[in-house]
């Protein structure tokens, strides 16, 4: 048989750059400022130039041109398998909704390394922006017959990444655990 006799296996060469290490916050406030550590790597087989390491706030974890650049940071020329660890400040824009973003981190931000891919240079990671007050019923006095008093206590903190106003926490009968208007 000479049908059998050739193999061929997909080879990369050249670099490639990936975000290979980037946790930010899970909770920030808008015109907040904070230093933001990540690590580009080059997982490819060879040498690769000096680029930009940017970092985006996004409503969804997929880069467009509709996010914000937030910060940038030098990453010098990286032998094949090297990292570059570093941290890049970076400021919510004032007036920024609360709600839930994401913070994007984009490996070669400036698109000038050719790479063996392009398509794996991102890292996305959620973040909210703004207060969040979860309430939990810490005890009630049980049983309760209906038409009497019993104490109920409560327990709110703001876990979210600015200060929250004034609030106020209250209470609903409900025959289950779901909120709705009938309670």
């Amino acid at each position: 048989r000479e049908t059998n006799n050739t193999a061929a296996r997909v080879v990369r060469i050249g670099g490639d750059l990936v975000i290979s290490a980037f946790d930010p916050p899970a909770a920030l406030g808008a015109g907040a400022s904070v230093v933001l550590s990540d690590t580009t790597s080059n997982q490819g087989g060879s040498e690769v130039a000096p680029s930009p390491t940017h970092i985006y706030l996004s409503s969804d974890a997929v880069l467009s041109a509709a996010d914000t650049l937030l910060g940038t940071r030098p990453v010098t020329a990286l032998a094949a398998g090297a990292p570059s660890v570093g941290s890049t400040p970076i400021t919510i824009p004032a007036g920024t909704p609360a709600g839930s973003y994401y913070l994007i981190a984009k490996a070669d931000g400036g698109g000038s390394v050719s790479e063996t891919q392009e398509s794996n240079n991102t890292s996305a990671e959620g973040v909210t922006i703004g207060p969040d007050l979860p309430a939990y019923v810490t005890t009630v006095t049980s049983p309760v017959q209906a038409g009497s008093l019993t104490t109920v206590r409560d327990s709110a903190t703001n876990r979210g990444g600015s200060d929250a106003g004034p609030s106020m926490t209250r209470y609903y009968l409900s025959v289950n655990s779901a909120l709705d208007a009938g309670d």
